[in-house]
């Protein structure tokens, strides 16, 4: 069980650390328009983001361990979440192209403007609230101090993922721009992803039948 949280929040993380966003594409964006400047700014706004990402994750499982949320409700917000990560894997299954605006501002983006757009992003909460928010707090159950854990653990995933596809489009971005090679990179993203919501379907359907039927 707990090898199996693990495993989950590493594959988890590192999936999200190359799937695209806003941030990702922004970051693409300035290696497009100056290769080497571009790779350090991108670096900083992805460091920013996931650092912003990781004191949002640390307040919800704060927040949520103080106000003991009911085992229940955990089961259901899973369910939910299984649901979001089947969703986000057809979006990603649409992707074929990597679609960057080279006409971004030459100055640099600062990065309280990156931590805000990151803070207000509605759908990263939702994610962690309904995705991430159980499945720490099943390794919580696991683990002493095992929900916090997850916290860094997913971050760290998610940061060597972002580092990877940053690296790896400033090193490879000719190559990366074929359209059949950007597919088949997200379908196999998008697969993980199914792979985590079935998993986490049986999981959490298996414990309510046990628990409560």
């Amino acid at each position: 069980m707990i090898t199996g949280n693990i495993l989950t929040t590493i594959i988890l993380g590192f999936t999200c650390g190359l799937s695209p966003g806003p941030i990702i594409l922004l970051s693409f964006s300035e290696i497009l328009r100056s290769p080497k400047e571009g790779l350090k700014n991108g670096g900083m706004y992805l460091a920013v983001a996931g650092l912003t990402e990781f004191c949002i994750g640390l307040f919800l499982i704060a927040t949520a361990s103080y106000f003991q949320i009911p085992t229940f409700l955990l089961h259901i917000l899973s369910l939910f979440g299984a649901w979001l990560l089947l969703f986000i894997a057809y979006q990603i299954f649409q992707i074929r192209t990597i679609q960057c605006d080279t006409n971004i501002p030459k100055k640099t983006i600062g990065i309280w403007k990156i931590a805000l757009f990151v803070l207000l992003n509605g759908p990263l909460w939702l994610f962690w609230i309904s995705v991430c928010l159980p499945i720490a707090f099943q390794l919580g159950t696991s683990v002493y101090w095992g929900a916090y854990l997850f916290i860094c653990i997913f971050e760290i995933s998610m940061m060597i993922g972002l580092a990877c596809i940053i690296f790896g489009f400033h090193t490879f971005r000719s190559f990366l721009s074929q359209e059949s090679i950007v597919h088949k990179i997200f379908v196999f993203l998008g697969i993980l992803l199914i792979l985590m919501a079935g998993k986490i379907l049986y999981t959490e359907l298996s414990l309510i039948l046990q628990r409560y039927i």
